[in-house]
């Protein structure tokens, strides 16, 4: 399933950042781990620091970033499922 998000005229392509990358950024307060599985598998098990946004739920916003997740300046955002 492909999800559509909003595209800002000058935002940069996504990429694909390594299990380490995504760590250490988001101990530096540089980025924020979406989890984007359902709540159950979240509630089993999930990255230390991540943040629970169920795709079904990223999809409904029409790819805005719900108003209780809060971004630091020029954020890393990482989606994962796994």
């Amino acid at each position: 399933m492909m999800v559509k998000l909003d595209v800002l005229p000058n935002a940069p392509e996504p990429r694909r950042v390594n299990p380490d990358e995504a760590f250490a950024a988001s101990q530096a307060g540089r980025a924020v781990l979406l989890d984007v599985r359902d709540a159950r598998l979240f509630d089993n098990a999930h990255l230390e620091g991540a943040v629970p946004l169920p795709l079904a739920e990223l999809e409904a916003a029409r790819g805005r970033m719900p108003a209780s997740i809060v971004l630091p300046e020029d954020p890393l955002l990482v989606l994962y499922c796994a």
